[in-house]
């Protein structure tokens, strides 16, 4: 396994089966993607953040394609689809309001995975919280679904995701 990352001290796991490299998603030439998949994670810090999600996987997409990796795992948000209840709904409506450039860029950054190049899936977690692996909440295909989840248990049900052909082409709700 290898994991690409801006500052590898930054990474807080440690597995012999895994190489930390360092890389920018943002500068194409230190991608060197290897495997069989890519679980990508990037996404915007901070409100005013450009275009990390969208130019970050279509630099990715490329080096998939230059080394024949065809299966992608990605984040995205939930407030890009619509809320299971009429609160949830209004909710997203304010976020949309106050992190309207994050949004879109994760907006493109889907579209960009929807060209066809790959075999894609788009996880649209709602809030995340640092809370530990529970390994029971809801998914769905293509909806949204719950409030919370832990980071935890998105990186498990993305790693479940990519072994799993039916999400292919789709976007997934996880959540509480």
């Amino acid at each position: 396994m290898q994991a690409v990352v801006r500052d590898p001290s930054s990474l807080d796991l440690h597995d012999p089966r895994l190489s930390v490299e360092r890389g920018d998603v943002l500068d194409a030439k230190t991608l060197d993607v290897r495997g069989e998949l890519v679980i990508s994670g990037i996404g915007a810090r901070s409100r005013n953040a450009g275009r990390i999600a969208s130019e970050g996987t279509t630099n990715i997409v490329a080096a998939m394609k230059r080394t024949g990796v065809k299966r992608i795992v990605s984040i995205s948000a939930a407030p890009l689809g619509e809320g299971e209840s009429g609160f949830q709904r209004f909710l997203y409506a304010v976020l949309w309001r106050a992190f309207r450039e994050v949004y879109e860029d994760l907006r493109r950054m889907e579209a960009v995975l929807a060209s066809g190049e790959v075999d894609w899936t788009v996880m649209r977690p709602p809030r995340l919280t640092n809370g530990a692996l529970v390994g029971r909440y809801r998914t769905a295909i293509d909806r949204v679904v719950g409030n919370t989840i832990s980071r935890a248990d998105l990186a498990r049900e993305m790693l479940e995701a990519a072994g799993n052909p039916a999400t292919i082409g789709h976007t997934v709700g996880i959540g509480y």
